[in-house]
């Protein structure tokens, strides 16, 4: 193999790799973007249900906040059922 041979193969091995980079840096920008929206829903979860970690009640300890809420949601309308029938005598 001839030196300019050699430098081609050599060159063509540094576009391949130049190539290979740029798709490499285009799809972890892509997925940077695509995470950036479970990112900024994370956190607007967060910010939303704070209070109910806040306001915690020691049978709650330990739980999941949406399965705090989905507790607290399910006592109240066991509650509202309980008060409309005693309002409906």
């Amino acid at each position: 193999m001839t030196n300019a041979q050699m430098l081609e193969q050599q060159l063509k091995g540094l576009v391949d790799l130049h190539q290979h980079t740029i798709n490499v840096v285009q799809e972890s920008a892509s997925e940077l973007h695509r995470l950036a929206g479970f990112e900024a829903a994370h956190k607007e979860w967060i910010e939303k249900t704070e209070w109910v970690q806040a306001s915690q009640k020691p049978g709650e300890l330990g739980m999941h906040r949406a399965d705090v809420l989905r507790k607290r949601i399910c006592d109240l309308e066991i509650e509202n059922a309980r008060l409309r029938k005693l309002l409906e005598g």
